[in-house]
């Protein structure tokens, strides 16, 4: 019975994020794939939704040219437990799709409505990369999510020894723990 109703309660979370999800990036399974970005059908048919829409795939168009690099950045500040590690790489898919979204609505006939960032409900998205982009710049953040230049120095005090940039050029120490 207990079993039961904690499979019960998994599931009824489930759908609640998936009833919150308009899209979502799925990684590369082989070498040779891109990985794919999945919108919700009726949501991409809404005519009334097209401003959310573009918002959503920006979002997920970071996610897809995130390099390699800084996906097993985050994958090993996950397997650390260091706090905010999932809001540093929504929060840095944020950021760029704000600047995509304020490209494509320079484009747009005056009165687009323009796109709400995903995560609006979450102000620890928006912060943690705010924070991630001030300690390090915006150069050398960008650097590291579409270049996968982020390092440690000593894997033994990796939360600690952060490098950022092609050459190391920024130390940073993970804020959150």
């Amino acid at each position: 019975a207990l079993f039961g109703f904690v499979k019960a309660v998994l599931i009824s979370e489930a759908r609640k994020d998936v009833d919150r999800t308009q899209g979502f990036f799925s990684l590369p399974q082989t070498a040779g794939d891109d990985g794919t970005i999945f919108i919700r059908a009726e949501f991409a048919k809404a005519t009334d939704f097209q401003s959310d829409l573009a918002g959503t795939v920006a979002h997920e168009l970071a996610h897809a040219y995130a390099d390699a690099g800084w996906r097993d950045f985050m994958r090993a500040m996950t397997a650390m437990n260091m706090q905010r590690t999932g809001p540093l790489e929504e929060g840095m898919a944020g950021f760029i799709e704000a600047e995509i979204v304020k490209d494509w609505l320079a484009g747009q006939p005056k009165g687009t409505k323009k796109p709400p960032v995903g995560y609006k409900d979450m102000p620890e998205v928006a912060e943690s990369a705010k924070r991630f982009t001030a300690d390090v710049t915006r150069k050398f953040a960008l650097d590291a999510f579409f270049g996968g230049w982020i390092d440690f120095k000593d894997p033994d005090h990796a939360p600690d020894t952060i490098q950022v940039g092609e050459k190391h050029e920024r130390a940073w120490k993970w804020p959150w723990r």
